[in-house]
């Protein structure tokens, strides 16, 4: 393993991990380093997009866990979760089984492929790593 294996792999790991909710103040911190291993080709498009599909499952997969939460007293429908675009683009990739698609509680008389129509965001990658780069593009912008 050569040392830009190593730096990939743990800026790759270390962008997995990250929380949807807090991607700019990750961008603020790290994201002029990330850019600048991006444009040296350490790290490609493909491992930016797989980590970013990793942050989106997640934010997906906490509103689910917001809306089959037993404890709830009024039922939280899919339209109404924090991020309905994630939901969209995990109900699409099929990340969620069965089951559990069945468990989720849509609205309006909707279902998965009515939903996913409607809240799917198919630019949601790319405007997730336009905000990554955010802070690099416009300190060289300036």
């Amino acid at each position: 393993m050569t040392l830009n294996d190593s730096i990939r792999e743990l800026v790759i790991t270390g962008l997995e991990g990250v929380k949807l909710s807090t991607l700019n103040t990750f961008a603020k911190e790290y994201g002029a380093m990330i850019y600048s291993l991006y444009q040296e080709k350490v790290i490609s498009d493909r491992d930016i997009d797989t980590a970013l599909e990793k942050v989106i499952y997640e934010q997906a997969a906490k509103d689910y866990g917001r809306m089959t939460n037993e404890k709830r007293t009024h039922p939280l429908h899919a339209d109404h979760v924090e991020r309905t675009d994630c939901l969209a683009y995990a109900l699409e990739k099929e990340a969620f089984s069965v089951e559990e698609v069945q468990q989720i509680p849509f609205d309006h008389g909707q279902n998965q492929i009515t939903f996913v129509a409607r809240y799917r965001n198919e630019n949601l990658l790319r405007e997730l790593r336009e905000k990554l780069f955010q802070q690099e593009e416009e300190l060289t912008n300036k």
